[in-house]
């Protein structure tokens, strides 16, 4: 995960209130709290009480005309180089900084398990740099005294051509436990980052499976051949049909969404490797299966 950005800043800052769990606070970043010299959004952290001190407001509100998905605005984080201090990336989050490991820790309370996150995201970047969005959901397991990682799903984010584009993460659990804390992280310059690039962030949500993810035995599924090459087919002994399918790659991207042609869909555009097909019958039927494309 890219919770390292290594600030060179010296200043500890305090976590912002806590989001009520299991929902995302101020997701569209409508609501702001002006301080003397900058603006923060309610409930998020930013750099913005560090940077300003050494001279680098990092997080703006941006309301001018396509800086915005929907609302009235969105955070803009803005990778800037200041002054003995270098290149500076900004990022926006639920947790804090840790200025003795520079990374990321901590985030807001959550008592359930999101099957997806996403959100609307805009880079701008000046040459071949990224910015990134990742969600950790993790839970304090007091016998070992330490924090497990329960699920989590990254994404990097190269140029967007000053559009927005909906990115949305398949959350990758890997334990059956229900987690306590959510670390939500965006940020602009991932990647060889570079002065004067910035991503917009809007929108963000969680979305939740129906009452239960059916498995694929419970409703007879056979999905081959596997590995796939041109067509995939979709066979339920049960008589279920699926009428949306999303198609994700084993880090919780998104890759594409299909059409189902009777039983079977095209993979043919997919390129060589592992994906997850998550299929949905519309009625409350949710199942998914890894396959590799060849």
């Amino acid at each position: 995960m890219k919770h390292l950005f290594f600030l060179n800043l010296f200043i500890v800052f305090g976590l912002t209130a806590l989001a009520q769990q299991d929902t995302i606070a101020n997701a569209g970043l409508e609501d702001w709290t002006p301080a003397a010299t900058y603006d923060e959004p309610n409930y998020w952290t930013t750099l913005n009480p560090s940077g300003v001190i050494i001279g680098a407001e990092l997080a703006f509100q941006a309301t001018a005309d396509g800086e915005f998905h929907s609302g009235v605005s969105a955070v803009k984080l803005v990778t800037a180089e200041v002054q003995f201090f270098g290149i500076i990336p900004s990022i926006l989050t639920t947790g804090e900084v840790n200025v003795s490991t520079q990374e990321v820790e901590g985030g807001w309370p959550i008592s359930s398990r999101p099957a997806s996150f996403g959100g609307w995201f805009r880079y701008d970047t000046l040459t071949v740099d990224t910015g990134f969005v990742s969600i950790t959901l993790t839970k304090w397991n007091s016998t070992t005294g330490m924090t497990e990682i329960i699920g989590s799903a990254e994404q990097d984010i190269v140029s967007t051509d000053s559009l927005f584009e909906n990115i949305e993460l398949l959350i990758n659990y890997v334990s059956t436990e229900t987690p306590d804390t959510v670390l939500i992280l965006s940020g602009s310059g991932g990647n060889d980052a570079q002065s004067g690039s910035a991503l917009f962030v809007d929108d963000l949500y969680y979305i939740y499976p129906p009452a239960g993810i059916e498995t694929p035995e419970s409703i007879g599924l056979s999905i081959f051949p596997n590995p796939a090459t041109d067509r995939l087919n979709l066979i339920s002994t049960k008589g279920v049909l699926f009428n949306s399918v999303k198609v994700y790659s084993t880090d919780g991207r998104l890759v594409q969404s299909l059409n189902v042609n009777g039983n079977s869909v095209n993979v043919s555009s997919l390129n060589f490797g592992l994906y997850i097909i998550e299929l949905n019958d519309g009625k409350g039927t949710v199942v998914r299966q890894r396959f590799s494309k060849n």
